[in-house]
């Protein structure tokens, strides 16, 4: 994912641009942990409904009922990366 382009960063001065490149180095730091947060999230969900699946789990519901808190979470999470995306 590129946050920062040439044209964001067309109209601005040589320090601005400085300023511009650096907090787009540290968006990128910052994206790449939340996108690992993110992976092993998603990897922990797929486990266990592939456990849930493979009859597992004695009780499915429960099971169930923890897997969408964690849905819940994990939407919660990329929704917060949405919003500073588009602040």
């Amino acid at each position: 994912m590129t946050i920062c382009t040439p044209k964001t960063a067309k109209h601005i001065g040589k320090e601005a641009k400085s300023n511009h490149e650096e907090i787009c180095r540290e968006l990128g730091t910052d994206l790449h942990l939340v996108s690992k947060d993110l992976r092993t999230s998603l990897s922990g969900i797929s486990m266990q409904l592939e456990a849930i699946e493979d009859g597992m789990y004695e009780n499915n519901e429960l099971a169930v009922k923890k897997l969408l808190a964690k849905v819940l979470d994990f939407e919660s999470k990329i929704h917060a990366i949405t919003s500073l995306i588009k602040a």
